[in-house]
């Protein structure tokens, strides 16, 4: 089957061991939040989330939220805007290492 849906998302997991969120978006061509985090779908592309998924198993990790946009511009904006809110590079509850304006 051929994914030609388009909705780019912003989503939210809790790693279930830790209690530690991490947020990412996904704004490709082939972005579709209904094969996000499915065999065969989108997981992220975080190495940080990847480790604890070899380590713990995709089971060890919820859904918290996804929300949908129109547009990749939309998407990334509010990724930055709740990676900022949340203090990510100084927040312990949190995985991510950027908070997309330290970026190289």
């Amino acid at each position: 089957m051929i994914n030609n849906i388009f909705k780019p998302y912003v989503y939210v997991i809790k790693h279930i061991p830790t209690g530690k969120y991490y947020i990412g978006v996904k704004i490709a061509k082939n972005s579709n939040p209904d094969m996000f985090w499915v065999e065969g779908g989108y997981f992220t592309s975080s190495k940080i989330v990847k480790k604890l998924r070899d380590i713990d198993g995709d089971d060890s990790f919820i859904i918290d939220r996804i929300k949908t946009f129109s547009t990749s511009n939309e998407a990334y904006s509010y990724e930055t805007r709740l990676l900022k809110k949340v203090k990510v590079l100084t927040n312990e509850k949190f995985l991510n290492n950027s908070d997309n304006t330290n970026v190289s």
